[in-house]
Order: structure tokens, then C-alpha cells, then sequence
């Protein structure tokens, strides 16, 4: 079983990625 929060930061991490492939934080920063 994967913990609450190990699985939240995969997802974090996940949307991070997909975030900066669309550039949004390169833009935003």
C-alpha cells in the first residue's frame, strides 16, 4: 500500500510536470 501523503506527492509531482511542459510556471516566474 502506498501512504496518503506518498501518493499526494507523486500527484504533486505529476502536475508539476505537466505544468512546465506547458510553461505555465516558466511564464508565471
Amino acid at each position: 500500500q502506498i501512504a496518503p501523503d506518498i501518493h499526494m506527492q507523486i500527484l504533486q509531482k505529476e502536475c508539476f510536470k505537466t505544468a512546465l511542459s506547458k510553461g505555465r510556471f516558466n511564464s508565471g516566474s
